[in-house]
């Protein structure tokens, strides 16, 4: 009986072990904990281009749709379209922000053509 008790716990404790370490090491984890604390933060499956990425800066959440250019080739993006989640904040940036994410999205995809949707788009073009 204490055998079996000994190991309910072991696996217990392991159970919790790999739980909490999991956890720690999310992507996701670290993109919100980014947003919280208004620093940039760029999740991306680069090995998977058909996947949107998400980003943070400044505390707002942006999200990037990646357009193929050969659909059998996963690092040919063509384009990418860069929308925020609410419309409201996105009042906040300036377009000395805009250039900065571009910046940091054309280092992961330098041929793709970058456009923002619209209420940034009007940031973009000022």
């Amino acid at each position: 009986m204490t055998l079996i008790l000994k190991m309910a716990m072991m696996i217990t404790i392991i159970f919790f072990l790999y739980s909490g370490i999991k956890r720690f090491l999310s992507p996701w984890r670290k993109l919100y904990s980014s947003q919280k604390h208004q620093q940039f933060y760029l999740l991306d499956e680069r090995h998977n281009a058909h996947k949107n990425f998400t980003l943070t800066y400044k505390g707002l959440l942006f999200e990037g749709e990646k357009y193929l250019r050969d659909k059998n080739n996963p690092e040919s993006v063509s384009s990418i379209l860069i929308s925020t989640a609410s419309s409201a904040d996105a009042d906040s940036l300036t377009t000395d922000d805009l250039l900065y994410i571009e910046e940091q999205v054309k280092l992961h995809y330098p041929d793709a053509e970058i456009e923002w949707e619209e209420p940034l788009q009007d940031l973009s073009v000022k």
